[in-house]
């Protein structure tokens, strides 16, 4: 990226979470490379959103606040990028926080791609009640295209993306109520590359969803993805089939319907029978959830006497 400084935009949808909205806000009004603008999209909150006086008043960085009547969160991004004339955007969700020098960070990075690379991706920290329990750091060596069929490796916070490049792909589709992003980061990887920056520089929190709505979401995914899944060679398109069918069982069990789940658990056993996970948790489709998750925390709790000889931190995953 040559010629003079890129102008950046930093877009925040929320609902109904205003003090986590202001949190994510600050996040925003503290970065060590501020954006020159930007824009809060309260889509249709019960209580509307108010920004307090010292957002207001601050004149470091001009923020805009969108209202809309619940148009969903793929077109809130929308509307919010369409609220700005920045050359970059990044987006941030509600209920996360930036650490300081994560616009910077990627904004160096993205200074000296080339043209083809759309964006930069960061890691994170997932949090569940104040503890951490996930970490993911993007690999710097990989097919994303591949990597984003098999599962939704791109958070919407931690990628700062060319203006150019949403406006190329018509940005988020709107039919789309939770997996839009998934849907947009699959559509760029197609055409375009995204860089990797292998920090963790945004903070998650974990939420609860619906297990039904999550397994209604992931079909919806899947269905989706189909047309480019069965494209790939044979031997990797029964890979990803297999982790398909394995995560839909896994949501059909945590949604309550075992019938279900054991025939998409039976199906990437077949796919893939080396892989252990798919009989494992065929077991707990056998046995039920009671004894399952008994027999799991002793497991679990063995795996962690194991990573704490080691000098490791057994109640962090990582991705």
């Amino acid at each position: 990226m040559n010629g003079e400084r890129p102008t950046i935009a930093a877009v925040i949808p929320t609902r109904d979470r205003s003090a986590m909205a202001l949190r994510a806000l600050r996040s925003v009004l503290s970065q060590t490379l501020l954006p020159d603008e930007l824009v809060v999209v309260d889509d249709g909150s019960s209580v509307p959103l108010t920004l307090p006086s010292d957002v207001r008043e601050q004149d470091r960085v001009p923020v805009r606040l969108v209202r809309l009547d619940g148009a969903g969160p793929g077109a809130a991004r929308n509307a919010g990028v369409a609220e700005t004339s920045a050359t970059l955007v990044a987006f941030l969700d509600d209920d996360d926080t930036w650490r300081p020098e994560k616009l910077e960070r990627q904004a160096a990075l993205l200074r000296t791609s080339p043209g083809s690379v759309a964006g930069v991706e960061c890691g994170f920290d997932l949090w569940d009640d104040g503890r951490l329990v996930l970490r993911y750091v993007p690999a710097e060596h990989r097919d994303l295209y591949r990597t984003l069929l098999e599962r939704p490796v791109l958070q919407p916070s931690t990628v700062l993306v060319r203006r150019a490049v949403l406006d190329d792909l018509g940005g988020f589709n709107p039919s789309l109520r939770r997996i839009e992003d998934w849907d947009l980061w699959l559509r760029l990887s197609e055409r375009y590359t995204i860089a990797v920056l292998p920090e963790v520089l945004v903070d998650r929190e974990h939420a609860d969803v619906d297990p039904k709505l999550m397994l209604d979401s992931y079909r919806t995914a899947v269905e989706l993805f189909e047309t480019r899944i069965h494209a790939l060679p044979h031997r990797e398109r029964r890979r990803i089939e297999a982790v398909h069918s394995f995560m839909t069982g896994v949501l059909a069990l945590d949604a309550g319907d075992a019938r279900r789940a054991r025939r998409e658990l039976l199906a990437a056993l077949r796919a893939k029978p080396s892989w252990p996970r798919p009989a494992a948790h065929l077991l707990r489709a056998t046995v039920g959830d009671h004894v399952w998750h008994g027999a799991r925390h002793v497991a679990l709790a063995g795996r962690a006497a194991v990573l704490r000889a080691a000098g490791r931190d057994p109640s962090v995953r990582h991705w």
